[in-house]
């Protein structure tokens, strides 16, 4: 991944300038001016749980440039994981929107378990689609779910939430489950870019989800996945804000759950002549409503 960097004498020191291009590919080094744009592949930390030196936490805006911010030990790892060393430039986001550059400043001494980075720029850089898409899903088993959390969070998903239908046959909802899920979001949006974490609800029963007034409340349009649907995944183009996909368990929704989503206006859509499994369901249907909206923001 190429991002684009702009040094300038009123933002970079001189000694952060002769780092920064030695920590770039060696034909960068030979640049003749330092205001050129400069292309480098930066390490992305995630800085949501660390603690900075002048304040109690770093969510939103309480993380500002010239602050110290000591990092977790698993952001710690990834860094040594990468082999970054001190000085190099690394990209920050604490999975609210904020993104901004800071430099490594170096590893404790010993075990080197923790690692201590200065923000040098801070600021909100929202990228997300503006159709908010909260995806319900009778959970697949053990690395099926995983799987399916990780890819969610990469195409954009706003919110899971994990429904237990009456047909669902997995493994009990577990609160260990989630932090293991949060975790797989984190790294997703290292990977894709993404500067908002995808958020992961407690599981909920379909009956409490699609009660009239939580889907009056809270959602403009609803889509449930049907093999029984006639209605082909052909949709118009997608004017609402927020949008509530649901995809049942493997067994399919029961003729009472059908009735449920009917009497709140759900679409039943047709996602594939074939049968799919939940965890490709969910990408299909959420990847087909991104597709055909006409309000993304790239």
């Amino acid at each position: 991944m190429l991002l684009w960097i702009v040094a300038s004498d009123t933002v970079l020191s001189k000694n952060f300038r002769s780092n920064c291009l030695f920590s770039c590919p060696r034909r960068l080094q030979r640049a003749k001016n330092i205001r050129t744009f400069i292309a480098a592949s930066l390490s992305r930390v995630f800085v949501g749980n660390s603690v900075g030196s002048t304040a109690n936490g770093t969510h939103g805006t309480n993380i500002h440039p010239g602050m110290v911010v000591h990092l977790e030990e698993e952001e710690t790892q990834h860094l040594r994981a990468r082999r970054i060393e001190e000085n190099q430039v690394l990209e920050v986001f604490d999975g609210s929107g904020y993104v901004g550059r800071a430099i490594l400043l170096g590893y404790s001494k010993g075990s080197r378990r923790s690692a201590e980075i200065l923000v040098q720029s801070w600021a909100m850089k929202e990228e997300e689609q503006l159709v908010k898409l909260t995806v319900g899903v009778g959970l697949p088993k053990a690395k099926r779910g995983d799987w399916l959390m990780e890819k969610l969070s990469e195409i954009g998903v706003d919110t899971v939430i994990p429904i237990h239908y009456e047909r669902t046959n997995s493994e009990p909802y577990e609160r260990d489950r989630k932090q293991r899920w949060q975790k797989i979001c984190i790294s997703a949006c290292k990977q894709c870019c993404r500067n908002r974490l995808m958020k992961i609800e407690e599981e909920q029963s379909f009956q409490n989800i699609l009660s009239k007034q939580q889907v009056y409340k809270h959602w403009d349009q609803v889509y449930v996945a049907s093999m029984e649907a006639t209605r082909p995944m052909i949709l118009p183009p997608v004017k609402s804000t927020s949008i509530l996909a649901l995809i049942g368990p493997e067994g399919g929704l029961t003729p009472q759950e059908e009735k449920i989503a009917s009497d709140v206006g759900a679409h039943f859509i047709k996602l594939n002549r074939y049968t799919l499994r939940v965890e490709t369901a969910a990408i299909v249907l959420a990847s087909q409503i991104f597709s055909f909206s006409d309000n993304i923001s790239y």
